[in-house]
């Protein structure tokens, strides 16, 4: 190509700070490229702030679960107590009930264990 069919040809093309500014662009494109394809090759780099995201995400989740345990836990043990409560003022009030299922309780326990050892065996 002669200088004179080039796209850039004429006066804008040899202005020395079009020039000066068409160079710096390309370096800055160029640099981030380069910038980008080491990002890309460098596996281990990568890896670690990986691992250093989903730790952190971790310990938030876990933050967050120790914050949910330490509400219900109360909530459980004061729950438990009341039905604890309410299932002896029902035994109290039928006492025929709670020798029954006692009974039978102790009857599946006592087939449960001759069933195991007849399984096991001499």
């Amino acid at each position: 190509m002669s200088p004179d069919s080039s796209p850039k040809a004429g006066p804008a093309a040899t202005d020395p700070e079009r020039l000066r500014h068409d160079i710096e662009s390309t370096r800055n494109a160029l640099a981030d490229t380069v910038e980008a394809l080491a990002f890309k090759a460098d596996i281990k780099a990568r890896s670690q702030d990986r691992a250093r995201e989903l730790q952190t995400q971790l310990t938030e989740k876990a933050r967050e679960v120790r914050a949910q345990a330490g509400t219900r836990v109360p909530r459980t043990s004061e729950d438990a107590r009341e039905q604890a409560r309410q299932l002896g003022g029902a035994l109290r009030e039928r006492p025929g009930v709670a020798v029954t299922v006692v009974l039978a309780v102790l009857g599946l326990l006592i087939v449960r264990g001759r069933r195991r050892r007849k399984k096991v065996g001499p």
